[in-house]
């Protein structure tokens, strides 16, 4: 077949072309406003932004000069000038008349000389008022000169009953006793060896046992705050009657210097338990009695570790599987497990905090958190 030409159809093609190509072109005005609006949204975003950044900084800032202006505040009420200090008490006689010049003869120079006991035991006592002559790091090596031997304590004592002669209230305490296992090892320090099994009766003998727990006795006051470590003995596998005699000894220290202990507080291992119950105590439900009292002194409670009691309730429970609670009805693990395969199952949780580890517990046994949770 033979197509005729048609010079009109040739023509609106044409035309249909070039239209097309006219509207895809874009004008240059249009562009450039676009580009100039778009311009201006990124910078404003920007500006916010590190407005945003600088307010937060002026705030921690702020802060930090607070901060800084309380600690400022507190020092210049605590801090008292080391003149008045010095001229009243030459005024009382207190100081000696080369002690009282001081200020002058170690004026902006080092102390390279050692202190006189005399002045060790003042500036001892001038550190509980202001932390002035001689330094503190001084003081604490001072401090740190102390018979640390196993036993109870000389120092400790002392200081303990220092505290209730200058207290017009009487002192209540409690009595923290727990066992630390230590590492088998002994040391010559050029006089002694260390890391035998040591009471504190200074004995040296090569033929003794190598410690391997250190019992420690902590003493916390109860009407104020502080805690002081009054006893340790390295040992070996103690008996619940040598402990109870170790017990016995540091509260009868502990009485001597006028301080009351109201409470003994231990963890759950069985040597304890015996101790109490030695000392009087009835852990029987028809028959409680949890306090005791040693020669007529004040009476003593006996406070079980509740971090510990409750990791040992967790164990056996998870060894036994099966408690019966005071009604006769049993508790049973498996139901536990049960909800933590739905849980697991079905990916949701039913307002708990059950997983994995609740259950299979036995790489996590000393966190107390996941034993309290359960």
């Amino acid at each position: 077949m033979l197509y005729e030409y048609n010079p009109s159809t040739s023509l609106n093609k044409q035309k249909t072309v070039h239209s097309f190509e006219e509207s895809m072109i874009v004008p240059k005005e249009s562009t450039k406003i676009n580009l100039d609006s778009n311009h201006n949204i990124i910078n404003k975003t920007t500006d916010k932004c590190t407005v945003r950044t600088l307010c937060h900084e002026n705030i921690i800032k702020a802060k930090k000069i607070k901060l800084l202006n309380q600690a400022i505040r507190r020092q210049k009420k605590r801090i008292v000038s080391m003149k008045q200090i010095i001229s009243t008490l030459t005024k009382n006689n207190l100081l000696q008349q080369d002690e009282g010049n001081l200020d002058k003869k170690y004026n902006n120079k080092k102390m390279t000389q050692k202190y006189s006991s005399d002045l060790r035991r003042f500036s001892i006592s001038l550190h509980f008022f202001s932390p002035l002559l001689p330094h503190p790091r001084t003081l604490s090596k001072w401090y740190a000169s102390v018979n640390a031997e196993p036993g109870v304590c000389k120092e400790a004592l002392n200081t303990l009953k220092l505290k209730c002669d200058n207290t017009a209230n009487p002192v209540y305490c409690a009595l923290i006793m727990d066992e630390v296992a230590i590492r088998k090892h002994v040391e010559w320090d050029g006089y002694k060896y260390h890391g035998y099994v040591d009471f504190g009766a200074q004995l040296n003998n090569e033929s003794l046992e190598m410690a391997t727990e250190c019992l420690v006795f902590l003493l916390v006051s109860i009407t104020e705050s502080w805690k002081l470590p009054v006893a340790y003995f390295l040992c070996d596998r103690l008996s619940s009657m040598q402990k109870g005699n170790l017990v016995e000894q540091c509260l009868e220290q502990i009485h001597s210097t006028g301080i009351k202990v109201v409470s003994l507080t231990f963890d759950g291992c069985p040597s304890n338990m015996t101790i109490v119950k030695n000392f009087g105590c009835d852990l029987k439900i028809s028959s409680l009695k949890t306090n005791f009292t040693l020669l007529d002194h004040l009476t003593i409670n006996i406070i079980p570790d509740p971090a510990h009691m409750i990791k040992l309730i967790r164990n056996a429970f998870g060894e036994k599987r099966v408690f019966i609670d005071f009604e006769g009805k049993k508790i049973n693990f498996v139901f536990i497990e049960k909800l933590l395969i739905l849980q697991e199952t079905e990916h949701f949780h039913l307002a708990n905090k059950l997983k994995n580890q609740h259950v299979f517990f036995s790489k996590m046994k000393m966190k107390v958190k996941l034993a309290t949770q359960l």
